[in-house]
């Protein structure tokens, strides 16, 4: 799913559930909700993990950051 249609899904599932009532208050959940998923994401792997799997594991979390990003970007826009 791109950054785009992610941040419509979100911003549009809190306006179905309830959560929002306007589209300035449903941009503002879904923002919400974007941090606290990036807040989450791990950053350093645990030490006894092998060298080549710490690079995947950063790997992983600067993809997801960047798109977790992007979608919050793309939130702003709508």
């Amino acid at each position: 799913m791109t950054p785009k249609e992610k941040a419509v899904q979100l911003r549009n599932s809190m306006i179905l559930t309830g959560y929002a009532l306007s589209n300035d208050a449903a941009k503002a959940c879904a923002l919400i909700s974007v941090d606290e998923i990036i807040k989450s994401a791990p950053i350093v792997p645990n030490n006894s993990t092998p060298f080549n799997k710490i690079q995947s594991v950063r790997q992983n979390f600067i993809d997801a950051y960047e798109y977790w990003q992007e979608v919050k970007q793309e939130i702003e826009k709508l």
